[in-house]
């Protein structure tokens, strides 16, 4: 009636393309967690060398 005409093809390059894009969204937001968490560290640890206050990022 009004479905549209969808193959196995397309349906499998929509979902590896909606994996990727999922894939690649948790990996950017894993590495920024993983940003401020090594901040915090280098901060509680090492105070003196090269402290220079990131607040472009975090504003």
């Amino acid at each position: 009636m009004g479905t549209l005409p969808i193959t196995d093809s397309t349906t499998i390059t929509i979902l590896i393309i909606c994996m990727l894009l999922s894939l690649f969204a948790a990996f950017m937001i894993y590495l920024r967690f993983r940003k401020i968490r090594q901040t915090r560290k280098e901060k509680r640890t090492e105070v003196g060398q090269d402290s220079t206050p990131i607040r472009s990022e975090e504003g």
